[in-house]
């Protein structure tokens, strides 16, 4: 019985073997590949242009689902980016988050998302980070935390407390070199055997700024502060989005600009009516950039 199951096994193994070696080999030429880091961009102690020093205490974020642009003349090889990663964003060494390959002139994008149960953990990540920020989906759907952030201001002897859970996913679907004024957005030239790196930066002080140009943006705290006790509640020196939603933003705009990209002033349903709107709508976006000269689209929701 055993050398009939030896005969039976080796029968097997032929088989399998001669339907490997039928098989089409790969004629393609070999590709290049597209790695992304992250790190933190971040200061230790950042002063704001109204005189708060800020120091970021949390900084998670669901991070991932790197890919190739579908809608170019790249050619998309195995993609092994496409996982979620839950990253610790103060961390100033880069971590990888994902490596895609593909020949020809490409976009490459990713995405911020909550967390699920099969989403890498980064350095310092707790599987109970991951379960306090976990989505689901499918048909008990329940949105998640996309980012946790948490910080400091303190200026003089006054100190302000922040601690937010952010709930907005985001997409980033098509990344570019930064074209010349006036250009338009031109693919990334891959060719075979090359290997690039592009870097994320990410800062959570992003969240403080006062304009939707990063060029042009101050960061200020003064809003944030005076949004503390604005529900009718004492002051007690912790600042929470129910506040930030309580401030309308001509009482925002007492402190500076804050103004709204050309895409959302087509009506007023499209703009920003509260602080916490701003931070969502406008400021997220801002968390995640490029220490090199690219730029991306995005979409916010899903």
């Amino acid at each position: 019985m055993r050398a009939r199951r030896l005969g039976i096994g080796a029968i097997a193994l032929a088989l399998l073997g001669g339907s490997v070696s039928c098989l089409p080999a790969d004629t393609r030429p070999p590709p290049g590949s597209i790695l992304l880091t992250v790190a933190s961009g971040d200061e230790p102690v950042t002063t704001t242009a109204d005189g708060w020093a800020i120091s970021v205490d949390r900084l998670l974020l669901g991070i991932g689902g790197v890919h190739l642009d579908y809608g170019t003349s790249c050619s998309r090889y195995t993609e092994s980016g496409g996982y979620l990663r839950l990253l610790d964003g103060r961390l100033p060494d880069d971590q990888k988050l994902g490596i895609v390959y593909g020949l020809g002139r490409c976009y490459f994008g990713f995405q911020v998302f909550w967390p699920s149960s099969d989403t890498v953990l980064g350095e310092g990540v707790s599987e109970a980070d991951r379960q306090r920020m976990e989505g689901s989906g499918g048909r008990v759907f329940h949105q998640g935390r996309t980012v946790d952030f948490s910080a400091t201001a303190t200026r003089g002897t006054e100190t302000k407390r922040v601690h937010w859970q952010l709930r907005q996913p985001a997409t980033y679907p098509r990344c570019f070199r930064k074209p010349p004024d006036g250009a338009p957005p031109q693919p990334i030239e891959l060719p075979g055997d090359e290997n690039l790196t592009f870097h994320i930066v990410i800062r959570g002080t992003a969240l403080f700024a006062d304009d939707a140009d990063p060029a042009t943006a101050k960061l200020r705290f003064d809003p944030i502060a005076r949004a503390d006790g604005i529900l009718g509640f004492f002051a007690d020196d912790e600042v929470t989005l129910e506040e930030l939603r309580a401030m309308s933003m001509d009482a925002v705009r007492q402190y500076g600009p804050y103004g709204v990209p050309d895409t959302m002033t087509g009506g007023p349903n499209s703009v920003p009516r509260s602080l916490e709107d701003y931070m969502y709508r406008v400021l997220l976006r801002r968390v995640a950039g490029f220490r090199e000269d690219v730029s991306c689209d995005n979409n916010f929701g899903f």
